[in-house]
């Protein structure tokens, strides 16, 4: 996320969350870059590979942007 951020976004902040609790970890990367469609076929291989990974490992990813809103993403995986 940071990596896709940081090459594609144009952001002039990205900011890294991590927080643990007994049940969950909870990962956020947000940016306020040039954000993007989701839903878009141009939102393309990086996010199915994210979601992909989230996925191998029983975690829950959801990825919150729009066109000139930056993005979210967040990641959260039993501890």
């Amino acid at each position: 996320a940071v990596n896709n951020a940081a090459k594609y976004g144009n952001p002039t902040v990205i900011s890294v969350r991590l927080d643990l609790n007994r049940s969950d970890i909870h990962l956020q990367v947000t940016d306020n870059g040039i954000g993007f469609d989701t839903s878009s076929e141009a939102a393309g291989n990086g996010l199915h590979n994210m979601r992909q990974r989230a996925a191998e490992i029983g975690g829950v990813l959801v990825i919150d942007s729009a066109p000139g809103a930056g993005t979210r993403v967040n990641l959260t995986v039993k501890a």
